[in-house]
């Protein structure tokens, strides 16, 4: 469980480590790989330091009320049966908790020029990105099944993919590429030269005024029928310039097309 805390002018992260629903470590940091780093090694410690197994149970329970406290920023779940993850961490950062009744209309595709060059390395990057900047919540659960791993994905609670492989991350990568590439089909892309977040950020309700009306209709691109994973199915081939019959019109897409400039 991950929390924030700002005491004085810097804001600090706090990781707390549970094992079997028992609170085993704690660790701080300014950010979040610093404040796991620091509770896994002080949980290192303390199960070195344990005469058996049965001393967790000593340990306190976790508190349920504590998961929904305000400075709670996320929640994962890790161990060889489930593991739950989504974007609800980045969801909290940027303020904007995801609304119930929004479906996969509000969804738009974000991508820089690094991601489009291979779509299929960087589909995760691409959807949580976007799933985030347009106010929707991405889950992925991955959970053992047979002799390899099964990933389900959901956005907005409706499943956008599903897959079984060998490996867990591989899982998580494939029903990512999945999910993307059907968005593809179905809804607007924006395009960026180069990608600069702490200089300009796109709100949701700009991105669906601009993007969510009619003019996503002529900004949805699709990345043919193939298959991903297949070596020459155009995967990584970036929109295609439509045809106009007006050159402005055409330039006046473009300039909507690019969200960082």
């Amino acid at each position: 469980m991950f929390q924030t805390h700002q005491p004085n002018e810097y804001m600090t992260i706090t990781c707390d480590l549970y094992l079997c629903e028992r609170f085993l470590a704690q660790g701080k940091g300014t950010n979040r790989k610093l404040a796991q780093t620091y509770a896994y090694k002080r949980a290192c410690e303390i199960l070195r330091n344990m005469a058996s197994a049965e001393d967790i149970l000593a340990l306190s329970r976790i508190d349920k009320k504590e998961l929904k406290m305000p400075d709670v920023i996320d929640i994962v779940h890790k161990g060889y049966q489930v593991v739950e993850e989504s974007n609800l961490c980045r969801m909290n950062r940027t303020k904007q908790p995801p609304l119930e009744h929004r479906n996969l209309n509000s969804f738009i595709i974000l991508e820089h020029e690094d991601w489009s060059r291979d779509r299929k390395k960087h589909a995760h990057c691409i959807l949580t990105q976007s799933a985030t900047q347009c106010g929707c919540l991405l889950e992925w659960r991955s959970e053992p099944s047979g002799r390899g791993y099964r990933c389900t994905m959901t956005l907005q609670g409706e499943q956008v993919a599903s897959c079984v492989t060998y490996l867990r991350k591989d899982a998580v990568r494939i029903a990512s590429i999945i999910a993307l590439f059907t968005f593809y089909e179905t809804h607007p892309v924006v395009q960026g030269f180069h990608i600069d977040y702490p200089a300009v950020w796109t709100t949701r309700d700009q991105l669906m005024a601009t993007f969510g009306g009619p003019a996503a209709s002529a900004l949805t691109s699709t990345v043919g029928d193939a298959v991903p994973g297949s070596p020459d199915d155009g995967a990584n081939k970036p929109p295609g310039r439509p045809s106009h019959s007006n050159e402005d019109d055409y330039k006046l897409e473009v300039r909507q097309r690019f969200w960082t400039v």
